[in-house]
């Protein structure tokens, strides 16, 4: 066993290094999607190793592959994005007002998911859902893999223990077990891609808007305007600088 999550961990590495050279980021969405890939392709080699090796049946296998690939999905993303801050100081230096909002927003995120697993009268399991993606917007990735772990987390702890909607299913065990990872999944698949989607987006706004920038700067140092004309509604747009030309408000 030891030996197959040694190689699962140096196999997950090994890809990822051949697509990504530099630092892992999980503010692009090609980079979270080869991440994915990588965690899958390793977890599975690690489950033929130790099935392998343990000469057990398919369940093991199965129970491996879904385990280990659970755990670098979900584990895996915040303690690099929570490492990475500390090492560019990035966390010390973030405003108070921001690190309360994080903090208010990641304990919202566990109450929620107490309140939903504490409980199966009433299938409330879309409710973590909505907490961690509202992390994912205001926080970024690392709010999205941050909710994700502390909803692993609790909803583990309390389906372990014989409570909430999911310990409630009436089938055996390993269903039950297969229906957790699964919403852990899921759940992961929408909010960490969701948020390095809102990243990019955000990031290509604000160069759009220094791109904007330096242009009306250029052309009042040079004293020309430029202009639009949509030949389809047949209206014509002047930029500011234009207006000044023709002395104009």
């Amino acid at each position: 066993f030891t030996f197959s999550n040694g190689c699962e961990a140096a196999i997950a590495l090994w890809l990822i290094r051949r697509r990504e050279p530099g630092e892992l980021s999980f503010m692009v969405p090609r980079s979270v999607v080869g991440f994915c890939v990588a965690a899958l392709v390793a977890s599975t080699v690690s489950a033929a190793l130790a099935w392998a090796l343990a000469g057990t049946g398919l369940d093991f296998f199965l129970s491996w592959l879904t385990t280990v690939l659970l755990g670098i999905l979900i584990v895996t993303p915040p303690i690099v994005m929570l490492a990475r801050m500390i090492a560019t100081n990035a966390f010390a230096r973030a405003p108070a007002g921001m690190k309360t909002e994080a903090a208010a927003i990641l304990t919202g995120a566990g109450l929620v998911t107490i309140l939903c697993f504490s409980q199966s009268q009433f299938p409330v399991t879309f409710l973590p859902c909505i907490a961690v993606v509202a992390a994912a917007y205001r926080l970024g990735p690392f709010g999205a893999a941050a909710g994700v772990l502390i909803v692993a987390i609790i909803a583990s702890l309390l389906t372990g223990q014989g409570d909430g909607p999911i310990a409630a299913i009436e089938t055996v065990t390993k269903v039950k077990v297969l229906f957790l990872q699964f919403y852990l999944l899921t759940l992961l698949f929408t909010t960490l891609p969701l948020a390095s989607l809102l990243i990019g987006r955000q990031r290509l706004a604000k160069r759009l808007e220094q791109s904007n920038r330096w242009l009306l700067q250029a052309e009042a140092a040079a004293l020309v305007g430029h202009w639009r004309v949509d030949l389809l509604g047949w209206t014509i747009t002047w930029w500011e600088q234009t207006y000044r030309i023709h002395g104009l408000e």
